[in-house]
């Protein structure tokens, strides 16, 4: 009965080391991925710096441009649908 009872302690202690290594080299891997990713977000955070601080000089570009788009062109009247009136004739009746 000493000898099963010594055997299954063994065993036991045995599976309690295993679960141990087994559970630390997933810590491990965790870490490592969780370094990974903070990184992977970090590089994606620092590249998009550069244009997220051009925002503001592409906004002035594009108010300039439509400025002088504006000052070129000038707006075309504004469609009629078939329900508004007649304009009056410059003449007169």
């Amino acid at each position: 009965m000493d000898l099963v009872l010594m055997t299954l302690m063994l065993a036991l202690l045995a599976l309690v080391l295993i679960l141990f290594y087994e559970l630390r080299s997933a810590q491990r891997r965790m870490d490592d991925m969780r370094s990974d990713v903070e990184s992977r977000i970090r590089q994606g955070l620092l590249g998009m710096v550069e244009p997220v601080a051009r925002i503001p000089f592409l906004e002035q570009r594009l108010n300039d441009v439509e400025r002088d788009v504006a000052v070129l062109q000038p707006l075309p009247p504004p469609l009629r649908s078939p329900a508004d009136p007649a304009p009056a004739s410059p003449g007169g009746d």
